[in-house]
């Protein structure tokens, strides 16, 4: 969708991505399938229990040597759990499976503090007796990790004071810096709003990014960016940019303003 406002138009640019319909990997490589994950959408931070256990229901098992997970930040990729180890053993205490060979394998994730608040996934590999490796499935799931929610900070705006509005068009780049105490991926959204030179603004939202798309340069650095476009039929004058963010808790980060002069 294609927003505009008056004096400034958004310069977008298009990311493609292939929606991911179920949990489980499907393709011709795959030689183990599984019938089902089970594994808690939403896992809250206990000094008693911070516990995830993973489940996953295979329909053939012939020749599989062996089966563990990973667990990866949905917005930084970072790999926070390299490894956990899958069995069906019927070993309650240890793996958290149920019950020995029954064709699902079960694991324990511990889910530290430490752990930034955020979207999780859990994907599941398995291994066979010739060494061949695949992805079979994964599991979303949500992580508080119980410390107090504190609002986002944005700092460092980095735009030009003055464009000179050429034709056909001119586009400049602006950035904001981010950062959060609870982790990366609690910040949720980071947006500008735009004020005229008479005053008036439509307080549309338009959203800066951080995934290398958009004229963001380096992607989950903390650096929010977008490319805005502007032409000669724009109206010459002082616009107020005015930056903010919140996080996934709803709470709103500072405002900081900056002002551009179209000439």
């Amino acid at each position: 969708m294609k927003r505009t406002i008056t004096a400034i138009l958004l310069f977008s640019f298009l990311l493609g991505c292939e929606g991911i319909k179920d949990e489980i990997v499907t393709n011709e490589n795959t030689r183990y399938s599984i019938e089902s994950i089970t594994a808690p959408g939403y896992l809250s931070y206990s000094a008693g229990d911070s516990t995830l256990i993973v489940r996953a229901k295979f329909s053939s098992i012939e020749n599989l040597k062996s089966i563990w997970g990973i667990v990866v930040s949905t917005n930084s990729k970072e790999t926070i759990v390299p490894f956990f180890s899958m069995k069906d053993d019927g070993i309650v205490s240890g793996s958290g499976d149920q019950t020995a060979g029954d064709n699902t394998y079960s694991g324990k994730v511990l889910m530290s503090r430490t752990y930034s608040s955020g979207d999780y996934i859990i994907e599941i590999y398995t291994e066979d007796e010739k060494n061949t490796r695949l992805k079979s499935g994964f599991h979303n799931f949500s992580f508080e990790n119980g410390q107090s929610n504190v609002a986002p900070v944005i700092a460092n705006i980095t735009a030009p004071d003055t464009v000179v509005v050429l034709d056909p068009q001119t586009v400049f780049l602006i950035s904001v810096e981010v950062s959060d105490s609870n982790g990366y991926p609690d910040i949720k959204d980071v947006w500008y709003t735009v004020r005229r030179p008479n005053g008036t603004t439509s307080g549309n939202k338009f959203l800066l990014l951080d995934n290398g798309t958009g004229g963001d340069l380096t992607p989950f650095d903390g650096v929010f960016s977008q490319g805005v476009k502007v032409v000669p039929s724009n109206t010459k004058g002082r616009y107020a940019f005015i930056f903010q963010a919140s996080d996934k808790g709803n709470k709103l980060s500072n405002i900081l303003t900056h002002y551009i002069v179209l000439e």
